[in-house]
């Protein structure tokens, strides 16, 4: 590995071959796309989780039963709400890895530069890393989904 030394900072100039950049300059358009699909779907997520959480609680006041009852699930409506602003959270933060892995991936590439490098793949690890956790979670939580209707369907 060459390396050429600047005033501002070091410069890898073998750091990658050809083929090597790229990989990288498709996977980083990739990431970008990745990236802003995800941010606009988070935004849609948690606009979807705010209706839940004002439209629906305010619907159940007006379509309460004559007798003074509520509507039926109008809490859990407001939990749902609460659970979808949460998961839209997370995948903001998703998705907001992976554009920021993108764009430095293409400012890596563009000038050569190793902290730009480090950076893009600091983000790269936080989008594997958050990615990999869900991943974990879901199965667990699916697993345990499974048990649980096993267990019901046995003692039936």
């Amino acid at each position: 590995m060459k390396i050429l030394c600047t005033m501002e900072n070091e410069i890898y100039a073998d750091l990658l071959n050809t083929d090597g950049q790229n990989h990288l300059s498709k996977a980083g358009f990739w990431a970008r796309i990745i990236g802003i699909c995800g941010i606009i779907l988070s935004a849609i997520l948690g606009l979807m989780a705010l209706f839940f959480i004002m439209g629906f609680s305010s619907m159940t006041k007006l379509l309460s039963w004559p007798e003074g009852g509520e509507m039926m699930g109008g809490p859990m409506i407001f939990i749902m709400g609460f659970i979808y602003l949460i998961m839209a959270g997370i995948y903001f933060f998703v998705s907001y890895a992976a554009l920021q892995f993108g764009k430095k991936a293409r400012e890596a590439l563009a000038t050569n530069s190793s902290q730009s490098m480090t950076s893009s793949l600091k983000n790269l690890n936080l989008f594997f890393t958050i990615s990999g956790i869900l991943v974990l979670i879901s199965l667990g939580m699916a697993l345990i989904g499974f048990l649980m209707v096993g267990i019901v369907s046995f003692f039936n």
